[in-house]
């Protein structure tokens, strides 16, 4: 994804992705239990990843790390991604992916709140992004 001209590491991604989740599970509905676990279990493997990695980079004296990351967050605060709806929905997908579930296409935007003639746009969204959709449903021609 690009932000003002320019290409978003994929740390400054990462960090923007685990904000944006963050903020959506303190502001989620606590009925919609299914989406809110599984939001909860991405934000904590994405922190447990950084802590990782920030560990690392104190054991091997790597403060190059270190920099990249104050850089990631220095440029979020100046910069928005260009298209946070892509981010949005590469936010589902990597959780999806963490608990190997599908989403239907209607689930999907229906919890986008997308209007129904902006699916077109959406379906080649998910076609691009590789979105894990359950096959959806076929019609036999009966004659």
């Amino acid at each position: 994804m690009a932000a003002n001209g320019r290409e978003v590491s994929p740390l400054e991604n990462k960090l923007d992705i685990l904000r944006h989740t963050a903020r959506e599970v303190k502001s989620m509905n606590p009925n919609d239990k299914n989406y809110l676990e599984s939001a909860k279990r991405f934000v904590n493997q994405v922190e447990g990843e950084l802590f990782e990695d920030f560990i690392k980079s104190i054991h091997n004296l790597d403060s190059k790390w270190l920099f990249e990351v104050a850089q990631a967050v220095e440029n979020l605060k100046k910069n928005h991604l260009a298209d946070p709806q892509r981010a949005h929905i590469l936010t589902i997908k990597r959780m999806l992916d963490l608990d190997n579930e599908q989403w239907t296409f209607r689930e999907l935007a229906d919890f986008l709140v997308w209007r129904y003639e902006d699916y077109p746009r959406l379906r080649r969204v998910c076609r691009e992004l590789k979105f894990p959709l359950k096959p959806s449903r076929t019609f036999k021609n009966q004659k």
